[in-house]
Formats: C-alpha cells, sequence, structure tokens
C-alpha cells in the first residue's frame, strides 16, 4: 500500500525514530469527507509462482477511497525495509498532536498472524496526523504510534500502537468498519 510515487521523506536505515506531525485535507467521497486507516500485524508468508512472498505488517492514513479507487497514501509504515513514508505532496507539517487514546474507545488488540483493523471515519475536511516511527538496527519499522485528529478544536478520531507482532487500536464512533 506504500506509494513509491509520492514526494516523501525517506530513511536511510539504521537505528533511529522520526516523528512528524502533518496537516492534509480529506475529500468528500459520496457526500461525505472519508478517512480510512489500517494496522496489520506481520502475515504468514505467502506462496506464489513457487516463491515464498512476505507478507509484511502495516499502518497507514488513506484518503479519497471508495469501492474501485485506490485513494491516496498519506501516511504509512510497513514492516519491510525502508517502509515508511510521509506525503508532502497532498499534505503540510503541522504543530505536533498528543500521541495517546485521549479517551477513544478500543478497537481492539490484535496479535494474530495478519490481524488488524481497518476502518472508514467522517470527519471534518482537515485531519492532523501525527506518526511517530522507531526503526531498528536492519532499517526496518519495529514499532509506531499514529494519532489522528480532525476539526477546529482537533478532536481525537483514532489512535494505534503498531509493531509488527501487535495491533492496539482506539478510534471514535465517526469510524466504522470500512466497506467494499
Amino acid at each position: 500500500m506504500l506509494a513509491a510515487a509520492i514526494v516523501s521523506d525517506v530513511f536511510a536505515g539504521g537505528v533511529g525514530v522520526i516523528d512528524r506531525t502533518i496537516s492534509c485535507p480529506v475529500p468528500v467521497v459520496g457526500g461525505v469527507n472519508k478517512l480510512n486507516f489500517y494496522a496489520r500485524t506481520n502475515g504468514a508468508p505467502t506462496h506464489v509462482g513457487g516463491k515464498t512472498e512476505p507478507n509484511p505488517g502495516a499502518l497507514g492514513v488513506v484518503v479519497g477511497q471508495s469501492y474501485g479507487a485506490l485513494g491516496v497514501q498519506l501516511v504509512g509504515i510497513s514492516s519491510a525495509k525502508a517502509g515508511y513514508i510521509v506525503n508532502h505532496s497532498e499534505c503540510v507539517s503541522a504543530a505536533a498532536i498528543q500521541l495517546g487514546r485521549a479517551g477513544l474507545p478500543s478497537l481492539g488488540v490484535f496479535t494474530a498472524k495478519g490481524a488488524g483493523t481497518t476502518r472508514e471515519c467522517w470527519i471534518g475536511s482537515v485531519a492532523t496526523i501525527r506518526l511517530h516511527v522507531t526503526f531498528g538496527a536492519s532499517g526496518t519499522p519495529v514499532a509506531a504510534e499514529l494519532a489522528v485528529r480532525s476539526g477546529q478544536r482537533r478532536r481525537p478520531v483514532a489512535f494505534v500502537e503498531w509493531t509488527p507482532k501487535r495491533v492496539s487500536a482506539f478510534a471514535s464512533a465517526s469510524c466504522h468498519a470500512a466497506s467494499r
């Protein structure tokens, strides 16, 4: 799900931390401003054409997505090497927002291979997103936190704590299971 063509931050590898906050427009899709977020653990490898392919865990935010349309990736990470993106062609840097669940109800804790959640959130016309990622020695993301807020008062929309083996997700009532 990480689009290489997007102008983005890139992490060169090695142990380190990035912490970015961006403000992004949320387009109207089907009559509402719709933002989707997803989070999943590493899945079991897949076997295609006699080759074994990894199934990396991932975390991200997409807008403009509807049935049959891919949408625009705003932020994302993958447990694959150099798996990190912050979209600066659609978004601008913003003041940091708090990382934490901020009273949001839990969607669950996911630990099974390939487990996680995808949510569609109906929010204001602008989202503020903070992504805090820790990289391991191999240059792959080993932990991350994602916070999404929206509206003039920056009300909490979603918060996710992610590792390749564990996802804890929280979301407001404006978020529901993503439709296809």
